[in-house]
């Protein structure tokens, strides 16, 4: 980059306002309210699906095994009526896999747009910035932000996004584990459908 380019966006850089980085910090605000939206969007919906799933599998092999016609086939007769049902869990099983996927990309871009507006809070004096000295709320908070925001230091964005998608106690860590239980009763189901087919081939029905 020649002198020009660089003496250019220095003054570019010199002609933004107050009010271009308040605008920039509630575009932030926004993108960052958008990926959360859509994270909760992806959980609720991958919630509907699973146990819509889950209900039609146990709702079919109980309507076979209350129904006089299916009582009434011979025994591969049954186990070929039943097999197919492997086909829910295990569709159940690829959507959580890859809604998973869906809501990781989601955090990371919510916790990407955090970040930034970190930094901006920051360049603001929010982060350093005294609270005055006669406080009628939150008295022992100093600063305008967080403590666990100025206690600990981040080198990068990168290294903040990958220390609060590990964390316990955020909408990631806590919310991670529905796609979880419900993969593990996916895999449930295809073993009781398994067994159910073990069953009748034994002669237990």
């Amino acid at each position: 980059m020649d002198e020009y380019s660089i003496t250019s966006m220095n003054r570019k850089i010199s002609e933004i306002t107050s009010k271009d980085w308040l605008e920039f910090y509630k575009k932030t605000h926004n993108d960052k309210k958008f990926f959360a939206e859509k994270a909760w969007e992806t959980i609720k919906l991958h919630i509907l699906l699973s146990s819509s799933l889950i209900s039609i599998t146990i709702g079919t092999l109980a309507l076979m095994h209350t129904s006089e016609v299916f009582l009434g086939f011979g025994t591969n007769e049954k186990s070929m009526l039943i097999a197919p049902l492997f086909i829910l869990p295990f569709t159940m099983a690829s959507i959580l896999y890859i809604g998973s996927r869906n809501f990781d990309r989601e955090c990371r871009r919510m916790y990407e747009q955090a970040s930034i507006m970190m930094k901006l809070e920051e360049k603001f004096g929010f982060s350093v910035e005294e609270r005055e000295e006669e406080r009628k709320q939150f008295l022992e908070d100093k600063t305008y932000v967080p403590e666990r925001y100025s206690e600990k230091i981040w080198n990068s964005s990168s290294e903040f996004i990958k220390d609060v998608m590990s964390a316990k106690d955020t909408l990631h860590g806590n919310m991670r584990r529905i796609f979880d239980i419900f993969f593990w009763v996916s895999v449930l189901l295809m073993i009781l459908i398994w067994v159910v087919i073990l069953a009748h081939q034994a002669g237990f029905f």
